[in-house]
Formats: C-alpha cells, structure tokens, sequence
C-alpha cells in the first residue's frame, strides 16, 4: 500500500509522529511526504530528529497513493486530493 502524509502547517508535531510511525510500520519507500517545512532552521529539538530518516527524494508521486494521510490543520489540502484522486483520506485530529 502507498501512503502520501501531508503537513502544511509544520512544524506539527502530531503528524511528525504519525509520519515516524508510518515509515516504521510500512517502510519509506512505501511513503510519500508532502511538508512545507521538514527542518527548521536552528531546530527545536524532537523535531529535526523525527525527520532525519525524511531526506531525499520522494518514491512515489503525493497523487499516486492509495490514500492520504493529514491532519485538520491541512483539510483544504486534503480536500483537493480527495478531489483530483477519488481515494480515501485519513484525517488526524488531535484537537479532540
């Protein structure tokens, strides 16, 4: 299964754990990762280490996933995936 993640308003360290998560659970070339921001210059400590295993390229294009994973913060994105894909979305709330 591929799974795109995407994070328009990091950092957001909710979806930075989920993200670990997935690379642990289904391995990173089974991942594509759609942040705006994946370092933070002079960084903030958990942060730039949840991301060490991000860099590179992607291995697969953020469209051709099965399904996507954001979190509220990143609805409008993911309502234009939904869009242009026709697949499913897995929407992270930890608001709630």
């Amino acid at each position: 299964m591929k799974i795109a993640v995407i994070s328009k308003r990091s950092p957001d360290y909710l979806m930075d754990i989920v993200t670990d998560g997935l690379v642990r659970l289904v391995g990173r070339d089974n991942l594509s990762i759609d942040y705006n921001v994946r370092f933070e210059p002079g960084g903030r400590g958990a942060y730039q280490h949840l991301c060490l295993g991000l860099k590179g390229p992607e291995p697969f294009g953020l469209h051709d996933a099965d399904i996507l994973v954001a979190s509220v913060r990143s609805a409008e994105a993911a309502k234009r995936w939904k869009a242009k894909t026709s697949r499913k979305v897995a929407i992270i709330d930890g608001e709630d």
